[in-house]
C-alpha cells in the first residue's frame, strides 16, 4: 500500500512538473496536464482511506470501519460541495 501512494504521489510531481513546462512554453493542453497532476494529488488519500476501509472491514472491525468512514466522508463531502457549486 505504501509502495502505491509513493507512485502516485511521484506521478502526480511528474504531471505538475510537465504541466508548469508546458504552461512555460505557452503549449494548450498545459491546464488538461496540471489538473491531471492536481485530481491524483486530491485522490491518493482518498484512495488510502479506502484501502483502510476495506482492510477493516475484512478484518470485521467495525469500529475502526466505522471511523473510516467517517475520515472519508471528510475527504469527499467538500469535494463533492465544491464540485456541485458550479454552474451547468
Amino acid at each position: 500500500m505504501e509502495r502505491a501512494l509513493r507512485i502516485a504521489t511521484w506521478v502526480s510531481a511528474g504531471l505538475l512538473a510537465a504541466g508548469l513546462l508546458l504552461w512555460l512554453a505557452g503549449a494548450p493542453q498545459a491546464t488538461r496536464m496540471l489538473h491531471a497532476g492536481l485530481w491524483l494529488l486530491i485522490a491518493t488519500p482518498i484512495v488510502r482511506v479506502l484501502m483502510a476501509l476495506t482492510g477493516y472491514v475484512k478484518d470485521r472491525d467495525w469500529v475502526f470501519a466505522l471511523l473510516t468512514l467517517v475520515v472519508l466522508g471528510c475527504l469527499v463531502v467538500p469535494i463533492t460541495v465544491f464540485l456541485a457549486s458550479f454552474p451547468r
